[in-house]
């Protein structure tokens, strides 16, 4: 099949355009992009790199399909759910693109494992959905010198991060998003698509648009600049460029030996990792709503949906320990604060939610 197809009619839209041409074709064909996340951003990303002359592309997500993805995760079809994004998402792009070099990831990204995953890369996208992930790549992407694509989305709206830390001058005289943020926001600071919702059309756009920012840094094209967002509004059609100052005592980028800052959330007291608890001392409690299951765990509990939680108030009792969770540990850990206020002392929120299971 692959032998059949002429590569140089299926790109020749694309190469006709002065920018691109034969030497165009060979950067993109020489670029190793490493994409984090495969959901509602990753899934427009990888369509158009996969069909834009790359030869190898890496997704990393261990997260797997669940029918609430299918709204804006256009790789993904009610066949898939259960299956992991990774896996599905180098299938299909495979199909699109037969000779590509696709690689799927099924781990977490975190800070013991992003070296042996993101080392050998030229340009990484982050993809992802939590401050978390979002810094902790960040970080290590200035520290390594390599170029950064990032967006996030909400409701109606998104913006996107270029950062050409591999450019010498501009890592030296730009800011980094530590001037913005010295501190990682706090995880409830906003919330998930799962919390306010999201258009699927807004993903989509985001997603074309880091797409179209990683296509032209390979070619030599002008981009974002480093320390600039582009923040479109899809209620009012709107979009604006913003950018920050570079901070003199931003605890990274001004540091002549910067280190790798520790992204990890400051958990509160109600708040506990699975791995530091005897699962026989809770009553566990999903707050996700019917139809964000499947279930992910084989521990027992029972489901009190935040839409109804007042109606499952009456029901906790004083002598049981409770642990909630939902999808990322958000929602939880604000149902948790207001049970605290009302005096439930016995009530905790499981950090990272669902993903503690894996």
């Amino acid at each position: 099949m692959t032998n059949s197809i002429d590569q140089d009619l299926y790109y020749s839209r694309q190469s006709i355009l002065p920018s691109v041409g034969s030497e165009g074709k060979e950067k993109l064909a020489a670029a190793r992009v490493l994409v984090i996340g495969a959901g509602g951003l990753g899934c427009p990303v990888l369509q158009y790199l996969a069909t834009s002359g790359l030869s190898r592309i890496t997704v990393c997500d261990d997260d797997v399909v669940e029918l609430t993805n299918l709204h804006r995760q256009t790789l993904y079809t009610p066949e898939d759910i259960g299956v992991h994004k990774a896996d599905k998402a180098v299938s299909f792009i495979k199909k699109m693109v037969p000779w590509l070099e696709a690689i799927a990831i099924t781990s977490r990204i975190n800070p013991d494992n992003i070296d042996s995953i993101a080392g050998e890369y030229d340009i990484i996208l982050d993809c992802t959905d939590n401050f978390e992930t979002k810094f902790m790549v960040h970080d290590w992407c200035y520290i390594n010198k390599k170029d950064l694509i990032q967006a996030s989305i909400y409701q109606y709206e998104g913006q996107v991060h270029t950062f050409k830390f591999s450019d010498a001058e501009q890592y030296l005289t730009k800011p980094c998003l530590r001037c913005l943020w010295p501190e990682t926001p706090s995880r409830n600071c906003v919330g998930s698509c799962a919390e306010v919702g999201v258009f699927g059309a807004v993903a989509g756009t985001l997603g074309t648009m880091q797409a179209n920012e990683v296509i032209k840094l390979i070619l030599g094209l002008p981009t974002l600049e480093t320390g600039q967002s582009l923040i479109f509004d899809m209620l009012s059609m709107s979009m604006s460029k913003l950018s920050w100052p570079k901070d003199g005592t931003c605890p990274l980028c001004s540091k002549q030996n910067p280190t790798m800052i520790n992204t990890l959330e400051k958990f509160d007291s109600f708040e506990l990792k699975l791995d530091n608890i005897s699962t026989d001392d809770f009553l566990f409690i999903d707050v996700r709503e019917e139809g964000e299951i499947p279930e992910l765990t084989s521990i027992p509990f029972q489901q009190w949906p935040l839409s109804e939680f007042e109606l499952y108030m009456d029901k906790i009792e004083d002598d049981k320990n409770y642990l909630f969770f939902c999808q990322t540990g958000i929602r939880s850990r604000r149902i948790v604060t207001k049970l605290k206020q009302a005096g439930k002392t016995n009530c905790y929120s499981l950090v990272s939610g669902i993903y503690s299971f894996r």
